[in-house]
Formats: C-alpha cells, sequence, structure tokens
C-alpha cells in the first residue's frame, strides 16, 4: 500500500493561522454543549489498578518466626499492585466495635506483586493492641482488606547515595529486605549494607533469607550484631557510630567523627582534617561557637548543617568561617557534591601523598612515575602504572568501583566493571610479595591496606 504525502512550502499566511488559534480553539468549546463526560478510559483504569481504594486479600499461608515471636502472612488474590521496596500496606481491622488501620511493612520482593502476591511480617509487642489480634486471630483462608503500596520510604537514584547503610532492629527489618530482594533481582541497583541488630541468634528475624541473599548478590551485606550474646562471625554490642564508619563506605573518603562540639575543636586541634562537616544544633558547644573556635588554629574549610534557613544564620556563619551552608532536609548525593566542590576549590584530594611512599621493598615514585621491588623496577602498563597510584595515595580507604573507574579510566568510559578486575589481577600478580596489599570489599569494591 503507498503512502501519499502532500508537502508544500510554509508562508507567512500560514504562520499567521497560529496566532488565531487559540481563539478558534475558545469559540470551538464555547459552542460545544456543557454535558459531562462519560466512558472509562485507558488512563483510568491503569491508576485504579496502580492505585486502588483497596484490595481484598486472602490469607495463603502463615510462617511463624520461632525465637522472633512473629509470624509472616502471606496474602495473595487475582491482582495485586504493584510497589516499591520499602513501602507498606495499611491494613483495615475491625476489632469488636473497634474499627482501625495498621501500617505494615511489606517484606517480599516487588516480583510477588505481579503474582498476585505480597508478604507482611507481624510481630508480638507489649501490651500490643492490632499486633496481638493478627497473631491469635488471622489463619489461612481468612480474606483482609489492605491499602496499595504507600509511603516514600523506597530507593531513590536521583535523591540518594549507590552506597546505602540501612540500620535495623527487630521487625524493623522487613522494608530492608524487601529492599535487599529487590537488589537482588535486579530491580534496584545500589550496594546495600544492613546492620540488623538482635538479641541473640536465635531471634535474628529472617536470617536464613538475608545470609541466602547475601550469598547470591554481591551488592548486599548483612552484618549481625547481637546485644545479648558473644558468638563468632557477629558482632557485638549495640549498633554505634564505630560499628557504622567500620562498615560504612563514604565516597572514598576516611571519616572521624565527634560527639560533640567541643570534642569536634579537640580533634580538630591535635589532628589535620581536609574538611569538618558540622551540625549548628551540636551538644556542649553550637557549630557556630565551634567554627570560631576551630578558625583560630585551623583553616580547614568547613561545610555547616542547620535546619534553620534563615539569611541571617548563613550570612553568621559565612562571616565566621563556614564555606558552604546546608539547609535540612538535604539528600546524600547533594551533600556528597558540595564534599566533592569544596575539596576541588581547596585544591585538596581525599588523601594527600607525598613524592614518595616507601611499603617494605616495594617503592612507588610518583614525581618519577616508577615502582620498584627489591631494588627491581616494575613493568606496568600506563593504567597499571595510574591504578596503583590512585590506591596508593588513597590507602586505607575503601574505594568504590565506580569510583576507580571514574578516576583512573574517567567519566567518558564505556567499559565494563570486568576492565577493573582485570587490572587487578595483573597488578596483585606484579606486586609479588605485596599482592594481599590489595584487599577485595564484596560488593563495594578495593581498598590498598596501610601498613
Amino acid at each position: 500500500m503507498a503512502l501519499k504525502v502532500k508537502i508544500s512550502k510554509i508562508g507567512f499566511k500560514d504562520i499567521g493561522k497560529f496566532g488565531t488559534l487559540a481563539q478558534a480553539r475558545d469559540k470551538v468549546i464555547d459552542a460545544a454543549p456543557a454535558k459531562e463526560v462519560s466512558g472509562v478510559f485507558p488512563i483510568n483504569k491503569n491508576a485504579a489498578a496502580l492505585h486502588p481504594d483497596f484490595q481484598k486479600m486472602k490469607i495463603a499461608e502463615v510462617i511463624e518466626h520461632e525465637g522472633a515471636g512473629a509470624k509472616t502472612f502471606i496474602l495473595r488474590a487475582d491482582k495485586a499492585a504493584y510497589f516499591r521496596a520499602g513501602q507498606y500496606l495499611s491494613v483495615y481491622l475491625e476489632i469488636g466495635e473497634s474499627k482501625l488501620t495498621r501500617p505494615y511493612s511489606i517484606s517480599s520482593s516487588p516480583e510477588w506483586s505481579k503474582d498476585g502476591k505480597y508478604a507482611i511480617t507481624v510481630r508480638r509487642t507489649a501490651n500490643g493492641f492490632a499486633s496481638d489480634w493478627i497473631l491469635d486471630n488471622w489463619k489461612v483462608g481468612d480474606e483482609v482488606t489492605v491499602s496499595d503500596g504507600l509511603g516514600n520510604f523506597y530507593y531513590e537514584e536521583l535523591r540518594d547515595s549507590e552506597n546505602v547503610i540501612a540500620l535495623a532492629g527487630g521487625s524493623g527489618i522487613t522494608p530492608f529486605l524487601s529492599m535487599a530482594y529487590a537488589v537482588r533481582d535486579g530491580i534496584e541497583s545500589f550496594n546495600l549494607t544492613i546492620l540488623f541488630g538482635s538479641r541473640d541468634e536465635n531471634s535474628i528475624l529472617f536470617k536464613e533469607e538475608l545470609d541466602a541473599i547475601s550469598a547470591e548478590c554481591d551488592k548486599v551485606k548483612v552484618v549481625h550484631v547481637l546485644s545479648e550474646q558473644k558468638k563468632k562471625g557477629y558482632e557485638h554490642g549495640f549498633i554505634t557510630a564505630e560499628l557504622i564508619r567500620k562498615y560504612a563506605v563514604f565516597e572514598g573518603y576516611e571519616v572521624d567523627e565527634a560527639a560533640d562540639g567541643m570534642q569536634a575543636v579537640e580533634k580538630c586541634r591535635a589532628r589535620r582534617y581536609d574538611l569538618v562537616i558540622m551540625d549548628v544544633m551540636m551538644p556542649e558547644l553550637d557549630g557556630f561557637s565551634a567554627c570560631r573556635e576551630i578558625r583560630k588554629t585551623s583553616q580547614v574549610p568547613m561545610l555547616m548543617l542547620s535546619a534553620r534557613g534563615e539569611e541571617y544564620d548563613r550570612i553568621h556563619g559565612f562571616e565566621l568561617g563556614v564555606d558552604d551552608y546546608v539547609v535540612k532536609p538535604f539528600s546524600p548525593k547533594e551533600l556528597m557534591m558540595r564534599v566533592g566542590a569544596i575539596l576541588k576549590r581547596s585544591a585538596v584530594s581525599p588523601a594527600a601523598a607525598s613524592d614518595q611512599v616507601t611499603i617494605g621493598e616495594l617503592v612507588v615514585d610518583f614525581t618519577a612515575r616508577r615502582v620498584t621491588l627489591s631494588g627491581q623496577a616494575l613493568d606496568l602498563s600506563p593504567k597499571e602504572y595510574d591504578l596503583l597510584f590512585y590506591m596508593v595515595r588513597n590507602r586505607g580507604i575503601a574505594l568504590t568501583r565506580e569510583k576507580l573507574i571514574s578516576e583512573v579510566w574517567g567519566y567518558d568510559f564505556f567499559g565494563d566493571d570486568r576492565t577493573l578486575d582485570t587490572h587487578i589481577k595483573l597488578l596483585r600478580r606484579q606486586l609479588g610479595p605485596y599482592a594481599d596489599r590489595i584487599t577485595t570489599l564484596r560488593g563495594v569494591g578495593y581498598r590498598f591496606e596501610k601498613d
């Protein structure tokens, strides 16, 4: 079948018609009868399916978590609204004469919704009203009424860092379990490290599931923290700032912390830092006062965080010598971009290096672009030099794969991260007895160990 198209030149008269187009349209609208638009359109059907007012589902399975005082309920229907990992269902309940709703995080993968399924986990709490009633009364075959996926507690690529640290305890693990499933299933793409606090090994909720995901997917790492039991393979105690720092990846930067403003001043006097990030509202000494004290002895770049965005506060901070001022709430990505910009302006790299670094019999000479081992020069390729130099400059710091590729190969590199793995393998072969200085960080990247 031939398609005939008539093409003609556009003249000034044709262009002039656009000037009367709006008036002509308004005349047609005014002349039309005022009647309600009838019919259901495809977009309305899609919206109703994705965001229903409520969903009727049946309990298909009940899983008992012995030792954790919880049950997981598998809900099933012919169709289920899709959700983002980390969202919750609002459950409609009638308990005696009381009508109420309760939110429960979805603990299953978003993939399940395609098969008309959700999983929610309910844990017994002291004097719990709704949770205790659900645990004592819900059984297989019962019909329940729930909402679609609700809430904004999910990963957002434009807002969140590619390295996410999740802190959880007890049944608070459920949204992160859903995220772990989503990362494993390829629905989400980010590195997830979960610090999960429990009393003892027997009370760990979803231990088998979490460990299986971690073993299967190198983007997910789970660290179990036991408060009442010491056992090999587990952290002991509580989730503290030191523990977070141990497992967190801070975009290639080595991070220290201070509990209050006074301690921040003391640390800045005792040690040289490349950048200081402070909150205005700190105990012992507020951020402005701490900044004033630090400026007496140091010109270290400073970034101030505050919930107060008034012009007076910002001007006051700048007058004291603050380099940048960020108003809460802010995204982690924004913070890291501001950190990078400040360091670039001050010509400070994440870890400064001298012209030469000596590690036993290994000598890395940055100025001469020469590496020797036991006095013998190593024959490295240009990229092997670049990679080794960058890692040695940043020794002791966890470097993500993305960071290494962007810094060594550049942002316009279109290969894959197997190129990095190959160069690491070649470097280790060249370094001989010092090969173990390059440590693989599963799901993250690599680190060149310090002495």
